[in-house]
């Protein structure tokens, strides 16, 4: 069990290293409003989408989706 126990310790370290990293994004800031300006012009568009997760593969969450957001 010896090495499996060293690569659960490692992988471990790594975890905690990522949890304990600060954040970027103070949650208590105000928040700012999403106003469009003159920049803010085009349009999103998906075509023909098809997804699923891949612990559920026989449903799918998009099938041939088409999507245009202006």
């Amino acid at each position: 069990m010896g090495p499996d126990a060293a690569k659960a310790s490692t992988a471990a370290a790594k975890i905690f290293k990522i949890i304990e990293r600060p954040t970027q994004i103070d949650a208590l800031a105000p928040a700012k409003p999403n106003v469009p300006d003159e920049t803010s012009i085009g349009t999103i568009e998906f075509k023909d989408v098809w997804f699923r997760y891949p612990t559920r593969l026989e449903k799918w969450v998009f099938k041939g989706l088409n999507l245009k957001i202006n």
